[in-house]
């Protein structure tokens, strides 16, 4: 995810989020006793990740008390995920560190010296602080299908816990096209069929925001921070092309200021290359 994958090209805000990780139908061995009691069709998954958020200048040297801290955050997810039939249901765990130990400020800049972008300046990050968070997501799922097109619709509800965030959203996503797949996309699936898929997906969700580390500064200790809005909104339009186990999706997705001062909506790019293989 970054923001310069959108027509609006920013370097800004929620700038950049990388993601790698694996996805099996079993746990490791170590864990069938936790295994046994959940569900058959559930899809479990380990992933590493490092979000970056900046301020809309970065070339500014001194501290912008007006604008989103510089604030770097790296975590593993472990979770799994259900879709069967008309049910989507979702729980994750979060587990990293924020701060400068999290090595984003090294990754931007590093990134930013190789595509000779300006040096960003990272001094008046957010400090070290462990971080946990819990996110449940539970929803419906309605579909039809004609052959090989088809479309549906999901609703849902998702709660998160934690020192990083607090808060719960409502939201909807819709697809349309060739071969849908019959999990939606909010659960990670782990289907291996050896036929083409090709659709698009429009999405929206309202958000109530109780805490965001990344705007309220830490948790325990005084840091930047600035005033955020209570209320946000989110809304997308994605291209998917999947084939066998291999996916590639494009999503363009649109956010509603989320603190006082916000010089506008923020816009993010999110480009997704997968392989899924039942193991």
């Amino acid at each position: 995810m970054n923001d310069f994958f959108t027509p609006e090209g920013t370097d800004r805000y929620f700038t950049n989020s990388l993601k790698v990780g694996i996805i099996s139908d079993r746990l490791p061995i170590f864990s069938e006793w936790l295994e046994d009691s959940l569900e058959e069709e559930a899809v479990y998954y380990l992933t590493l990740s490092q979000e970056m958020y900046t301020p809309e200048d970065i070339t500014r040297k001194e501290l912008i008390k007006n604008d989103r801290p510089y604030a770097g955050w790296t975590y593993m997810s472990l979770g799994f995920s259900r879709g069967a039939d008309d049910e989507i249901e979702v729980l994750v765990l979060d587990l990293g560190i924020i701060g400068e130990n999290s090595m984003a400020d090294i990754t931007q800049r590093e990134w930013h010296r190789i595509v000779d972008a300006p040096k960003p300046y990272w001094e008046y990050q957010l400090d070290d602080e462990l971080g946990l968070n819990i996110e449940y997501i539970r929803g419906r799922n309605f579909r039809v299908e004609d052959e090989s097109i088809s479309y549906d619709i999901s609703v849902y509800n998702a709660s998160t816990l934690g020192n990083i965030r607090v808060g719960t959203k409502i939201g909807a996503e819709g697809r349309f096209g060739y071969n849908v797949p019959r999990a939606s996309d909010l659960v990670f699936q782990n289907e291996n069929k050896n036929s083409l898929s090709a659709y698009i997906g429009f999405g929206y969700s309202y958000e109530f925001v109780v805490r965001d580390i990344f705007l309220d500064g830490n948790t325990f200790s005084t840091s930047h921070s600035v005033e955020k809005k209570d209320f946000i909104s989110r809304y997308g339009l994605s291209l998917n092309l999947a084939y066998g186990g291999f996916k590639f999706s494009y999503e363009y997705l649109k956010v509603s200021e989320q603190f006082l001062s916000q010089n506008g909506s923020h816009s993010e790019g999110i480009l997704n290359l997968s392989y899924r293989k039942v193991f």
